[in-house]
């Protein structure tokens, strides 16, 4: 099976300590999806986006490679972060209490951080995937995945929270939403090529559930409660 490690929260934990040892050297958002980056290029496993080009590599091969994955994982950093930031305030605030602060993650920093640390977390990713190759895969999956929960939580308890913060109202209608449009995803999957490949239906459930919240988070800013 390809995708082991874990693609969450296993391989974030690889790459998350940087933001511990220089925060403003690195963009923890972009830490996080560059370093899922290359799995999600499963995702388009029996589309024409596999191979785009005939007679070159698949796309999740660029992507786990070390000399091309910043190809894609730039640009999947580049679609997704502002879409992380846009919608973390919303969310946030609806999240178990060590995960509220979240809300304040803010802008950003500037697009070459978030280039450079979307492409450090891609190469992790790859480099663990070589190293870990056999008998290593799922124990380094379960401390990485161990790792990775304590460092969300961790990042969630000391970011500056925002003043007053109460998580917003009326919260059943937020995860009504994000939850009819992953239901609905996951009646359109069966459908996709690929479906019985594990890391391909992993690969599209983490963006199904990413595309489910911003779908909620859209709907909550369109009809403010």
């Amino acid at each position: 099976m390809r995708g082991v490690p874990a693609t969450f929260p296993a391989h974030p934990a690889a790459v998350l300590p940087l933001k511990l040892w220089r925060p403003r050297w690195f963009d923890g958002v972009a830490l996080t999806i560059g370093s899922m980056a290359p799995d999600l290029a499963y995702a388009l496993d029996g589309s024409w986006l596999e191979r785009p080009v005939p007679g070159l590599p698949a796309t999740w091969q660029v992507a786990h490679s070390l000399p091309w994955h910043p190809f894609w994982v730039v640009p999947v950093a580049f679609v997704f972060c502002p879409l992380i930031r846009w919608s973390a305030p919303t969310v946030a605030p609806l999240l178990p209490r060590p995960l509220r602060g979240y809300a304040s993650i803010g802008p950003g920093p500037r697009w070459f951080v978030t280039a450079a640390s979307a492409i450090i977390g891609g190469a992790s990713h790859v480099l663990w995937d070589r190293l870990a190759d056999g008998p290593l895969d799922l124990p380094s999956s379960i401390l990485g995945g161990v790792l990775g929960l304590w460092l969300i939580l961790h990042f969630g308890r000391h970011l500056p929270t925002p003043t007053p913060q109460t998580p917003s109202a009326r919260p059943f209608s937020f995860w009504a939403v994000a939850s009819a449009v992953f239901a609905a995803g996951l009646a359109v999957l069966p459908f996709l090529p690929g479906f019985v490949l594990a890391h391909t239906s992993s690969a599209r459930l983490i963006l199904l559930a990413i595309a489910a919240v911003l779908a909620a988070t859209l709907v909550r800013r369109l009809r403010p409660v």
